[in-house]
């Protein structure tokens, strides 16, 4: 009996309420009862069976792992994010075999996919709920920070790598990524100024954490226009500075990988209402958006 009884503790909560239906012979979860009492129970124990492995893996992930220093990298939107990511993600799946360092393009989401994820959110709404196969061996993080808050971070005592781009490039690449997510053709003047003010405060915030400290030790500053052009040797100063061993030969063909031209390979080249790629629609309106910002950005970084 006893035996019976530990058997069913490790199957799944459906089999268990069958098992018990057919040990007590009383028909209380088969049939059709949804407006019963009892039958809102059953649901709720169900609810709090599935998403209980969910809470203990991230419980863990958020309250044990996190006690780990963490390698944050901070950039601003439309500043070499999506490049970085996918460069670090290809040289992982090659480095520790777990694929083949190639990025899947899923066409419905306008973003690319790896075998794995690398990091753990950092917000705690978004680690709480999150369920997706991370693995991240040198804890490098990827943040907006700080457009976007971080509260599992403590931000005091980070030494960073930043990433910024000139602001007038950033403002246009960011503006045009906003309405083709909503579809707009028309100049949406809220929209414009909004990235107007999260830009500002953006490099107002790294400029104050800049005083005092020294680039290369206290933190990493990288402009989105050399990590373009300098792609290989960007990535492996950002090794170099958070201390970490690496591959060249995988680092290398991770960067092939993601180039522009395999990228659209990727995506059969139907590149014209991704957010990844200019087009030359985009590239006439640069001219109006540039002509509308005046004097309204200022930093000291560029």
């Amino acid at each position: 009996m006893f035996e019976k009884i530990k058997n069913l503790k490790k199957k799944n909560i459906k089999y268990i309420f069958q098992s018990l239906e057919r040990f007590s012979k009383v028909n209380f979860y088969s049939n059709y009862g949804k407006n019963k009492f009892y039958f809102r129970i059953i649901y709720l124990i169900f609810f709090l069976a599935k998403i209980f492995p969910l809470f203990k893996k991230n419980y863990s992930l958020i309250f044990k792992k996190n006690k780990i220093e963490q390698n944050l990298i901070c950039i601003i939107p439309r500043s070499g994010n999506n490049l970085i990511r996918c460069v670090f993600s290809s040289y992982y799946e090659l480095n520790y075999n777990l694929g083949n360092g190639i990025p899947k393009y899923d066409v419905v989401r306008d973003r690319w996919k790896f075998n794995f994820e690398l990091n753990h959110s950092n917000d705690l709404y978004g680690a709480t709920l999150e369920d997706k196969k991370i693995f991240n061996p040198n804890n490098i993080v990827f943040t907006q920070f700080p457009i976007n808050k971080v509260n599992l971070v403590n931000t005091n005592h980070m030494r960073p790598v930043i990433l910024i781009r000139n602001p007038k490039d950033l403002l246009f690449s960011w503006y045009i990524h906003d309405i083709k997510n909503k579809n707009q053709n028309h100049f949406n003047e809220l929209l414009f100024k909004k990235r107007i003010k999260n830009i500002n405060f953006a490099f107002s915030y790294w400029e104050k954490f800049m005083k005092g400290k020294i680039n290369k030790k206290d933190f990493l500053l990288i402009k989105f226009e050399d990590l373009v052009q300098n792609l290989e040797e960007t990535i492996i100063s950002i090794f170099v500075f958070f201390d970490i061993e690496f591959n060249k030969e995988n680092l290398i063909k991770s960067i092939k990988l993601n180039s522009i031209d395999n990228h659209k390979l990727y995506m059969n080249y139907k590149t014209d209402t991704s957010v990844r790629f200019s087009n030359e629609k985009d590239k006439n309106t640069k001219e109006f958006i540039l002509n509308k910002i005046n004097n309204q950005i200022s930093t000291s970084l560029y």
